[in-house]
C-alpha cells in the first residue's frame, strides 16, 4: 500500500506546475521506485494538468491579469524568460525548453496568450513533455546503474522500514 502512495505522490508532484517530470523522475528513481513506472506516472500527471491548462487557458490568463492589476505588479521573471524564449525560438523552442526553464504549464499559457493555436500548443508541449520524460527516465536508469544504486532500496525504502 505504501508504494501505491509513493506513485500517487509522484503523480501529484508531476501534476504540480513548475515541478516537472525532469525533476520527479530522478527523485522517484532515487527513492527506489521503478524508473519505468515513475516515468509513466510522471508523464500522466504532467500531461493531464497541461491538457487542463490548455482547455482553461483563456480563463487562467484573465485571472492572472486581474490579480496582477490588483497587486499593482507587472510581469514576473518567469513570464519574461518564457516570452524571450518564445520571441527568439518560436513555439517549438518554447515547448522544448519550457519544461526545463519555465515549466510546461507557463509555457502553454504564454504560447496561447501570444497567439499560438491550442492544437499546435498541445502537440508541441505534450511531445516535449513526453520527450523530456523519456530522456530523463533513461538517464536516471543508467545513472543509478553507473552509481551502483540499483540494488539499493533508495531513501523511500529506508523511510518505510524505519516507520513500519
Amino acid at each position: 500500500m505504501a508504494f501505491i502512495i509513493a506513485y500517487i505522490i509522484v503523480f501529484l508532484a508531476a501534476a504540480t506546475p513548475f515541478i516537472e517530470v525532469v525533476f520527479t523522475i530522478p527523485v522517484g528513481a532515487l527513492a527506489g521506485l521503478n524508473v519505468f513506472l515513475v516515468t509513466l506516472v510522471g508523464v500522466a500527471g504532467n500531461v493531464i494538468t497541461v491538457i487542463l491548462v490548455i482547455a482553461l487557458a483563456d480563463r487562467i490568463r484573465e485571472w492572472q491579469r486581474k490579480r496582477r492589476e490588483k497587486k499593482g505588479k507587472g510581469s514576473n521573471k518567469k513570464n519574461a524568460r518564457a516570452e524571450k524564449i518564445m520571441n527568439r525560438y518560436g513555439l517549438p523552442g518554447l515547448a522544448i525548453l519550457g519544461p526545463v526553464f519555465v515549466g510546461s504549464h507557463l509555457a502553454v499559457l504564454l504560447a496561447i496568450s501570444l497567439g499560438s493555436s491550442k492544437k499546435l500548443v498541445t502537440a508541441w508541449v505534450l511531445g516535449s513533455v513526453i520527450g523530456w520524460a523519456i530522456v530523463t527516465g533513461v538517464v536516471s536508469y543508467f545513472a543509478l546503474d553507473l552509481l551502483d544504486l540499483t540494488n539499493n532500496g533508495g531513501f523511500l525504502y529506508d523511510l518505510l522500514e524505519r516507520y513500519s
